[in-house]
């Protein structure tokens, strides 16, 4: 049997998302908001196959240098100033970040639904 790819997971993140792959992957997440240090983060990343991080963690050419199996980088933001596109392209590692999350954000902070419904019953009280 083959083992899982493993995908290491930089900071506490939705367990119902965690749990969603756990059946194709080795999932490995931090239970707390923390920096790492570039040793700590060439060690986490060390036999990842991909990495889901935040902006505190910074993806250049000597982090992927300690990742030799590393495939795919999703950055849990709306920017890639972490990520150093250059040195992810020039490895053959994929990326990707997270464009709509301030969209979202703003809808839910107004009760809409993500396919931008009306507002709940509390919002629409506010607003009369």
């Amino acid at each position: 049997m083959m083992s899982k790819p493993i995908v290491w997971i930089s900071r506490p993140f939705f367990p119902d998302i965690v749990d969603r792959l756990r059946p194709w992957f080795e999932v490995r997440a931090e239970t707390e908001e923390r920096s790492f240090s570039s040793t700590e983060l060439a060690a986490r990343l060390a036999d990842a196959d991909a990495a889901i991080v935040g902006l505190a963690e910074r993806i250049d050419a000597t982090a992927i240098a300690s990742a030799p199996r590393l495939r795919f980088v999703a950055n849990l933001g709306v920017g890639y100033n972490n990520l150093d596109i250059d040195a992810l392209t020039e490895a053959g590692i994929g990326a990707s970040n997270t464009p709509d999350v301030q969209r979202d954000r703003g809808r839910l902070r107004l009760g809409a639904d993500a396919r931008g419904g009306p507002p709940d019953r509390r919002s629409r009280a506010l607003a009369a």
